[in-house]
């Protein structure tokens, strides 16, 4: 009797230390199965984007200045929520939220044009610096050209 008491005991442990390890990603990063997903669908390797940088650092590595807004959303795909917002007349800006709809907890991306409606720029926060704008109030929902 006391060695089957003692043969669950270890079962049980190697059972939760089994639980740990396969719950230890996502305790870490909520997102994670999510950002996984998103890679797959966008054909990239995840492994290319370390600590947790994937997807903002593969949008900035893949887009580039010049391109028009139709190349842009050929790209920006797996957002959960977008805003165009306008800076002044001439200039607009894309407002892209990733894994989240949450301003504190989003990947955003803010996505620049010129006057031409080229890709300018981009700008982009890292999860201990949320300098973006806080709000999109003045945004609308979509994107340019829609």
């Amino acid at each position: 009797m006391k060695k089957n008491i003692v043969l669950f005991a270890v079962l049980l442990i190697l059972l939760l230390v089994c639980l740990v390890f396969a719950g230890c990603k996502t305790w870490d990063d909520p997102y994670s199965l999510e950002r996984e997903n998103l890679a797959n669908k966008l054909g990239v390797n995840i492994s290319d984007y370390p600590d947790r940088s994937f997807p903002i650092n593969y949008f900035t590595d893949v887009l580039k200045p010049g391109m028009n807004s139709e190349e842009v959303h050929q790209i920006m795909r797996g957002y959960k929520s977008v805003f165009l917002c306008n800076t002044n007349s001439s200039h607009n800006t894309e407002f892209y939220y990733f894994l989240s709809t949450n301003d504190d907890t989003a990947d955003r991306i803010l996505v620049w044009y010129d006057e031409r409606g080229k890709l300018d720029h981009t700008t982009v926060e890292d999860e201990n610096s949320r300098y973006l704008q806080n709000s999109v109030s003045d945004c609308v929902p979509g994107r340019l050209g829609d």
